[in-house]
């Protein structure tokens, strides 16, 4: 799977190194040997035989849930404390009997205001003046505190915003409310939808945008849900009160938000449309004008549509030949209506006959016309620049033909139908011997630049050219 990769084997090995077997510690390693190891894949501790207390703390430093695999034996109060600064809910893998310092600890550190963890330490919660302590680092322990005030509210959530689910509501005043949602906008969730306040979801969806969410639909006005969206289109999906109205502003603002939008007007749906084609492929189906739709905006999305009718196929061809490619069945009106706006497009037939090709051939504008001696020494040096004299193979088929048919072609500038005109007048004058002579000529010319590569097979259009095998390639 590394095959191309840019990295050496030794660079893969140090990225994603592999866990050493369970044997690795059937042998006597030394401390420091282990230790490494543990470093990487700290959960291998079960595996230690001799477990040191050093050994112990550099795994659960490095993932604290990795003090469910030390036994009740090898923990101290140390070890424990360590782990739960890592991960605090590991305060639940504690086998030793919870002292004050492993619950100062967690309190410390905790991160949610809903920890199922808590079951753990509520029979050891300390005294109140120790919790007030606490509360300067965490103002999460608020919700331990028997007897709360305005001013221990409110230096808890300046400290956590998410402490204000621990304020009783008689208590959350505005000022309280504002210094919580300004810490940690998800402090909202906390809010019933009853008294939530604009003022309070546009202070949280403007530091972000995911907690419009929270936002009650009384309180998802025009300003909070455009203040979210011009800082995150995305939060479109967060936003749980839509209108066709907020879908088509996020959609303006980015076109991959229609994903998230559940407001699917056809209207809407047209509009996206017009504005993303490729959306054609999953809303087909909704409306009938939406792959006419898609089609003029980018003719070459009809690949993605299944129900391709008649005149959405002529109507993509129109406005861009290459269509072609997406058409699912190839009639061949389709295709040589193609190819009367771009020869090019017979590059896209499936199934092509000789007839296109002779078309293709007539239709081509030749920007390189060589003759004489110097075509011959061209091909010598490069043969395969015979792709550069398709036009100087055409002569013998009347260069006339090959005038009036670019003549034809649309978008034909002066100067490439004038030099046309000149080629084809010169043909007119020369006798029936000289265009005999000249077919030869090519014949001769072609001969030579296969002999010398036979890649140049693929540039020789002439169908009676005197070559074994040889046929029409276009």
């Amino acid at each position: 799977p590394f095959a191309n990769c840019s990295f050496t084997e030794e660079e893969l090995d140090e990225m994603y190194p592999s866990a050493p077997t369970p044997a690795f510690f059937d042998e006597k390693r030394t401390e420091e040997e282990i230790i490494s190891v543990l470093e990487k894949f700290p959960r291998l501790v079960s595996e230690v035989k001799n477990l040191t207390p050093t050994i112990a703390l550099v795994a659960v430093k490095t993932d604290g849930h990795s003090l469910k695999h030390i036994p009740k034996e090898s923990q101290t109060e140390a070890i424990c404390c360590a782990a739960i600064m890592s991960k605090p809910s590991t305060v639940s893998n504690v086998k030793i009997d919870m002292t004050p310092k492993i619950v100062d600890t967690y309190l410390r550190y905790r991160t949610t205001p809903y920890d199922y963890c808590d079951q753990f330490i509520k029979e050891h919660i300390p005294s109140q003046e120790r919790l007030l302590e606490i509360l300067e680092e965490n103002g999460l322990v608020l919700k331990y505190i028997k007897n709360k005030t305005n001013e221990i509210c409110l230096k808890a959530v300046a400290e956590n915003g998410l402490a204000l689910g621990a304020v009783p509501n008689d208590m959350r005043t505005p000022r309280i409310c504002f210094v919580a949602i300004d810490n940690d906008p998800k402090a909202l969730v906390t809010i019933l939808n009853r008294v939530q306040t604009e003022q309070q979801c546009l202070l949280a969806v403007q530091q972000d945008p995911s907690t419009i969410m929270f936002v009650s639909e009384k309180n998802t006005t025009k300003q909070v849900w455009k203040t979210c969206l011009e800082k995150d289109p995305m939060a479109l999906n967060s936003i749980r009160h839509q209108t066709e109205e907020i879908c088509k502003f996020a959609f303006d603002l980015d076109v991959n938000t229609f994903k998230h939008a559940r407001v699917r007007t056809p209207e809407f749906c047209r509009y996206a449309v017009s504005q993303k084609p490729s959306l054609v492929a999953e809303l087909e189906g909704k409306d009938d004008m939406i792959r006419y739709i898609a089609v003029e905006a980018d003719p070459l999305v009809i690949r993605l549509i299944k129900n391709q009718t008649e005149d959405l196929i002529v109507r993509a061809l129109t406005l861009n030949a290459n269509a072609l490619a997406g058409v699912t069945i190839q009639e061949e009106r389709y295709c040589y209506y193609a190819m009367s706006y771009d020869t090019n497009a017979i590059r896209h037939v499936r199934n092509k006959t000789y007839d296109m090709c002779k078309i293709a051939i007539l239709g081509a504008v030749i920007e390189t016309t060589l003759c004489g001696e110097t075509a011959t020494m061209w091909i010598k040096s490069n043969p395969l620049s015979l792709r550069h004299m398709i036009g100087f193979q055409n002569e013998y088929m009347g260069l006339n033909e090959v005038s009036k048919r670019l003549q034809q072609k649309p978008g034909l500038s002066c100067r490439q139908e004038a030099k046309q005109r000149a080629i084809s007048e010169k043909n007119v004058l020369e006798t029936q011997a000289q265009l005999e002579l000249r077919q030869e000529e090519i014949e001769n010319l072609c001969l030579e630049a296969v002999s010398r590569d036979q890649r140049a097979l693929e540039y020789v259009v002439l169908p009676t050219l005197k070559l074994t095998g040889v046929s029409c390639r276009c």
